[in-house]
C-alpha cells in the first residue's frame, strides 16, 4: 500500500503568504490538520491581542514543550495532511517536525515563500492583518532564512513567489 500522507512545512517570514496558502489547502482537503504556534498562542494566552499572547508565550518556559505535545497529538491522529504553519526559517526550527513526521510515515514537503521585506512589512502593518509584527522583527527574521535541503530535510520543495517586486528583481538578475 502506498502512503500518501503529506506534511507541508511552510517556510517564510511573517507576511509572506503562509497562512493564505494554509487556508487554501484546508478548503481543498477534508482530512487536514494544522499546527501553528501563533494559533496556540492566541488560544492559550489571549485570543484578542496577538502581541500580548506572544509576550505571554515568551514568559512561559514550557510553551514550546506544550506546543510540541500538541503537534505530537496531531501526528498520532494520522490525518492525510498536516500543515506546519510557522516561520520555520532555520533547520533547527524545522528539525523536530521533520523527524516526527517521517517517523510516522509522512512525506515532507517544504513550501518556501519568497517575498520582499517591504511587502512582508506592508502586509503585517495593514489594518486588516490578523496580527501586526514590527518591521524590525520581520527584517531580522527575513535575514535568518535558511533554505531546506533534499533529502536531509524534505522529500520535495515547492517555491512560491508572493511578491511581484521579488519576481521582477530576480528575473532581472538572471538576464
Amino acid at each position: 500500500m502506498i502512503n500518501n500522507k503529506i506534511l507541508y512545512l511552510l517556510i517564510g517570514p511573517p507576511g509572506s503568504g503562509k497562512t493564505t496558502f494554509r487556508n487554501k489547502i484546508i478548503r481543498e482537503n477534508n482530512n487536514c490538520s494544522v499546527f501553528s504556534l501563533d494559533d496556540l498562542r492566541l488560544q492559550w494566552y489571549d485570543n484578542k491581542d496577538y502581541e500580548n499572547a506572544f509576550r505571554l508565550s515568551c514568559e512561559d518556559k514550557n510553551f514550546f514543550n506544550k506546543a510540541f505535545n500538541e503537534f505530537t497529538k496531531i501526528v498520532r491522529q494520522s490525518p492525510d495532511i498536516i500543515i506546519v504553519d510557522n516561520t520555520n526559517l532555520t533547520e533547527k526550527r524545522r528539525k523536530q517536525y521533520i523527524h516526527h513526521g517521517r517517523n510516522h510515515g509522512y512525506k515532507i514537503v517544504a513550501v518556501v515563500f519568497y517575498c520582499t521585506v517591504n511587502d512582508c512589512v506592508k502586509r503585517r502593518e495593514d489594518e486588516n492583518a490578523d496580527k501586526h509584527v514590527n518591521w524590525f522583527v520581520i527584517k531580522t527574521m527575513y535575514n535568518k532564512l535558511s533554505l531546506p535541503v533534499i533529502p536531509q530535510e524534505c522529500d520535495e520543495i515547492i517555491n512560491i513567489i508572493t511578491s511581484e517586486e521579488y519576481n521582477v528583481r530576480n528575473n532581472n538578475r538572471s538576464s
